[in-house]
């Protein structure tokens, strides 16, 4: 085999390969295959390209039968609040330490590890030696529609409006009385009644989560929870807010103002002083031109809100044609910019 290996399905793909020539296909040679990334059902999706990569190199039938009969790849989803390097404690992490060292990151204690497989695994990878909080399940998917909808989801209507209102940490937001009642509310009124799990496993795991984010412990900065904001509210907050739309004939009131909070936030400026806003450029082009046309008054608040809503090749829809839509984050944009976002979160609280 020739074949210069470069991305990562690909270099495994070489290394199966070399591991079932070395032991003849035995079947009691394959592995378990455990990824990481950061996408949905990642298991699956290595095993794709793994074949795909087997295909077109033209290996064997016999190999690629090995594959499906020896090897497992298991999806996996991994739930833990990590913030990164400690800039404000370096200094004094590290005489404790005794050693530099420029790759220190923080995380919060609380961690969960799903693995989507059998429940030999337990005992293959000798996780029944250990009290480690690593769940094997036969399927995934309740576990990151929970994490999503409620950990990811409940960030992410947290942030444009706590920004805006003066905090800059998730501990800070959670320790303001009106902010932690608007994300609260929006967990507990708006998200959970929406999700197709039992309703108090959803409770007891949002009460763990803002549990969390009140760790004094964890400095979690809004500005770089807030990075790539427009695809976070697509995936982690719109399916929410239409399907309480369809649910109740009325929009969620937290999720949409959490809309209009976002589109907001895009401005780049708060009291005055720019701040880095982190998205594609499409998004950031995109709104340094409507926020100029609103300020030179080309257009007004519901036209700015139309044409961020009406493009479908982000939002994979137009959402335009939600009823009410449009008028209500119009008018939550509105409040935001005339009363600032603390006296408009208020009524929400």
């Amino acid at each position: 085999m020739t074949r210069q290996a470069v991305s990562y399905p690909a270099k495994l793909t070489r290394l199966l390969f070399e591991r079932f020539s070395h032991f003849n296909g035995a079947l009691d040679k394959g592995w378990i295959i455990i990824p990481c990334e950061l996408i949905d059902y990642n298991g699956d999706a290595l095993r794709e390209l793994v074949l795909r990569y087997a295909q077109e190199w033209a290996l064997p039938e016999a190999f690629i039968q090995w594959l499906d009969q020896a090897n497992s790849f298991c999806s996996t989803l991994v739930d833990r609040i990590v913030t990164g390097y400690p800039r404000d404690e370096v200094a004094k992490l590290e005489e404790e330490l005794g050693y530099h060292d420029g790759f220190l990151d923080t995380a919060e204690h609380f961690y969960l590890f799903v693995i989507q497989g059998p429940k030999s695994l337990a005992t293959e990878l000798r996780l029944d030696k250990y009290p480690l909080n690593v769940l094997i399940v036969d399927d995934i998917k309740p576990y990151k529609e929970r994490k999503v909808a409620i950990l990811n989801g409940a960030h992410t209507a947290l942030v444009p409006v706590a920004f805006q209102a003066g905090l800059d940490t998730v501990g800070e937001a959670m320790n303001d009385a009106e902010i932690c009642a608007f994300v609260e509310k929006a967990i507990y009124e708006e998200i959970i009644p929406v999700l197709d799990l039992p309703r108090d496993e959803l409770e007891s795991f949002a009460s763990a989560v803002t549990g969390r984010f009140r760790n004094p412990y964890i400095k979690h900065q809004l500005l770089s929870i807030a990075l790539n904001g427009m695809t976070k509210f697509r995936t982690r907050i719109l399916p929410q807010l239409l399907a309480g739309q369809k649910a109740n004939g009325t929009l969620p009131a937290r999720l949409t103002f959490a809309l209009a909070a976002l589109i907001a936030f895009y401005r780049g400026e708060r009291n005055g002083e720019t701040y880095p806003v982190q998205d594609d450029a499409h998004w950031l082009e995109r709104y340094q031109q409507l926020w100029s046309q609103y300020r030179d008054r080309v257009i007004g608040t519901q036209e700015l809100v139309a044409i961020v809503l009406a493009e479908k090749d982000h939002w994979e829809q137009d959402l335009t044609q939600v009823p009410g839509l449009v008028e209500q984050v119009a008018n939550d944009l509105d409040a935001i910019l005339e009363k600032g976002m603390r006296e408009a979160v208020r009524p929400l609280c």
